[in-house]
């Protein structure tokens, strides 16, 4: 394994030694009327350097979180017009570290996303989505400047449209 070491501007690529992942993930979808559906998924994440690695034996691979969540309602109502498809989901991100020596951390965190297609035809789809309605502000990365942390904040809430049109 690898990771960036040295001081910003100058870092290089080093060795960072070995490292030991294991992990379990679970899924599960109810269909709990016509057209709609609830989803939920989780996973759980050990991951850390082993004894080979001398810089950073016992600490936990960085931008590994240690656990993860997800829920989602989901539908499809038939329209005249085609079908309209509401998505509403909860994302939860475990906290996790930017470096290998456990410094930079970021803590857990949860999104609210939501959206709305509609298939206009057999071949074309539309969406509007907000994925991180509530403007939830988390970091992204983080190095060390010197003897400071420096960060890099998300986007917070994002708005958007998606179009899609199957050619073939």
């Amino acid at each position: 394994m690898q990771l960036y070491s040295g001081p910003v501007g100058m870092q290089t690529l080093s060795n960072a030694g070995r490292a030991d992942a294991t992990g379990v993930e679970l899924e599960a979808k109810w269909r709990f009327a016509p057209g709609w559906s609830w989803d939920i998924n989780g996973n759980m994440i050990r991951s850390e350097f082993t004894n080979d690695s001398e810089l950073y034996h016992g600490n936990r691979v960085p931008f590994v979180p240690r656990y993860g969540a997800g829920s989602s309602v989901n539908g499809v109502i038939d329209t005249r017009y085609g079908a309209l498809m509401p998505r509403l989901a909860v994302n939860l991100v475990g906290p996790h570290y930017f470096d290998g020596d456990n410094q930079l951390r970021q803590g857990a965190y949860a999104t609210l996303d939501s959206s709305i297609g509609w298939q206009a035809t057999e071949r074309m789809n539309i969406s509007v989505y907000v994925d991180n309605l509530f403007d939830r502000r988390y970091r992204t990365y983080g190095y060390m400047n010197g003897s400071s942390a420096v960060a890099q904040v998300n986007m917070g809430r994002t708005v958007g449209i998606n179009t899609r049109i199957d050619f073939f």
